[in-house]
């Protein structure tokens, strides 16, 4: 996996624990250039001081206009994307799994960004 992923450009959502964090910890000892969000400013800060080279930002993914913001910023800032790890979701008493503004407008959102990241 390091040669695989040495120099490429990652999006990992909800990166400030769990799995999202485990998944920018093996990419970045592969090499691999991160821009990561969460919705935990504490976490997203304990990101930027264990690893200052990643881009990393506070974000609710079920806001879409702060999913576009975070998308066209971190496309910019990696400039490109070789890959997308949507590890966030929504959960809770009040999440609806057919909620079609919720985590799915990520998925949705981060199509049609990086989309236009490709032209």
């Amino acid at each position: 996996m390091r040669t695989a992923v040495k120099g490429k450009r990652v999006i990992i959502t909800a990166g400030a624990g769990g799995i999202g964090q485990a998944v920018i910890r093996q990419l970045i000892s592969a090499g691999a250039e991160i821009a990561t969000c969460d919705i935990s400013e504490e976490g997203v800060d304990r990101l930027r001081k264990e690893f200052p080279r990643i881009f990393a930002e506070v974000v609710d993914v079920g806001d879409a206009r702060m999913q576009t913001r975070f998308l066209e910023t971190a496309i910019e800032r990696l400039v490109g994307i070789d890959s997308l790890v949507n590890n966030a979701g929504i959960s809770g008493p009040t999440a609806h799994i057919e909620c079609p503004s919720g985590a799915m407008s990520f998925v949705c959102t981060s199509r049609v960004t990086l989309s236009r990241a490709r032209s």
